[in-house]
């Protein structure tokens, strides 16, 4: 069984309700972005289940089966369509690392505790 089909084998799905994100604590811009995003749930859920695992985007990616210029928007912010101050990595929940000129993702504490408070 490939990763692919292990990752989608064993997922949970985040299933994000206005009431549940405000009793986890979340801020209105994070309970907006990730309600707004379906890519933005899926890459945080993702990262939180390898957790504290460092990857490539092109790696969530090929895991995800998201293209990657989505995930670089989700992520990071591109252009229009993700804006740069509702990325995961501008909300905190995902860090970005920079180790000779390659870009790891992870997802932060935070990022960790919110996404498993809303795991159904």
């Amino acid at each position: 069984m490939s990763k692919t089909e292990n990752y989608l084998k064993s997922r949970t799905y985040l299933v994000l309700y206005t009431s549940d994100m405000t009793n986890a604590g979340l801020g209105p811009e994070v309970r907006v972005s990730l309600r707004k995003s379906k890519v933005r749930r899926e890459v945080l859920e993702y990262l939180v289940n390898i957790y504290p695992k460092k990857v490539y985007a092109s790696e969530i990616a090929e895991e995800t089966e998201i293209g990657l210029n989505d995930v670089y928007g989700a992520l990071n912010g591109v252009l229009n369509r993700y804006k740069k101050e509702n990325s995961l990595v501008s909300l905190g929940l995902v860090t970005k690392e920079k180790t000779n000129g390659i870009c790891f993702y992870f997802a932060t504490e935070l990022g960790y505790r919110s996404c498993r408070s809303l795991i159904k």
